[in-house]
């Protein structure tokens, strides 16, 4: 079964014999694409909603990437007084907390 998307797709072999695909008319969009292809994802609920949620997190993740820099030049070099929430984050780190130890975890 040829979908539509490639109805008007002539397939032709080259002098090394690879198969090139050569569209008539028109490319299809991307979102014609998403359309043709969102049956087949919708099957799969659960590994699209794994998906989803990979990617949400690694957006999170990517987020908060800058912090620990952040961390390390204004707590640790600069000597600049932290939160309370940092401080207690740094309390649970094994080890002294001068700001030499301190920048041993970064």
């Amino acid at each position: 079964m040829i979908p539509r998307l490639c109805a008007g797709v002539r397939l032709r072999a080259s002098c090394n014999h690879l198969v090139i695909a050569s569209q008539s008319e028109k490319e299809a969009t991307t979102l014609q694409l998403c359309r043709w292809l969102a049956p087949y994802a919708w099957r799969r609920r659960f590994e699209l909603a794994i998906v989803g949620v990979t990617m949400l997190l690694r957006i999170g993740l990517d987020l908060l990437k800058p912090w620990p820099m952040v961390f390390l030049v204004d707590y640790v070099l600069r000597g600049q007084s932290a939160s309370p929430i940092l401080v207690r984050l740094a309390d649970q780190l094994p080890g002294s907390h001068t700001p030499l130890h301190l920048l041993g975890w970064f």
